[in-house]
């Protein structure tokens, strides 16, 4: 399945402290519901090894931690919509994390519509996300849902 992000994508991050706790995946997963985000970069999650996990509320969750001690770590929850595009996913390191959705980028410039394409997330420790498509970066410098951040060079 392709992903059309036509009508708008929210993406944030969140530096979560921990997800020690069973209730704070809980938390993230009602949060993301509640802001209407579709993709969340995760830092200092401080899980060991590499995973993923669906949560209650259906968001899918991948990530990346330090395989003998709980420090560091990243991850990505992605919407059911996200996860049907899901390609691939790489587990870098306990601080890099990639993901590869396959994007359907509909734009109409002079009566010529471009579709297709594949798109890589990128999330690390410094709570960024980048979303590059076939096309070059489409999001860049996005910080949190209230937060500004750059899309095709402006500002958002």
């Amino acid at each position: 399945m392709n992903l059309s992000y036509q009508k708008g994508i929210r993406i944030g991050t969140w530096n979560i402290r921990t997800l020690a706790q069973a209730s704070r995946l809980a938390q993230l997963s009602r949060e993301m519901t509640r802001c209407k985000i579709k993709i969340l970069g995760l830092s200092e999650v401080r899980w060991k090894n590499s995973g993923d996990i669906t949560t209650s509320d259906n968001h899918y969750m991948i990530y990346s931690g330090n395989s003998t001690t709980h420090i560091n770590g990243v991850g990505i929850v992605i919407s059911t919509k996200i996860k049907k595009s899901l390609m691939e996913w790489n587990p870098v390191s306990d601080r890099l994390i990639t993901l590869v959705v396959c994007v359907c980028v509909v734009e109409r410039d002079g009566g010529e519509t471009i579709t297709e394409g594949r798109g890589v997330i990128l999330t690390g420790r410094d709570g960024g996300v980048v979303f590059a498509g076939s096309g070059g970066v489409v999001f860049s410098g996005i910080r949190n849902c209230l937060g500004r951040g750059f899309r095709r060079g402006s500002l958002i």
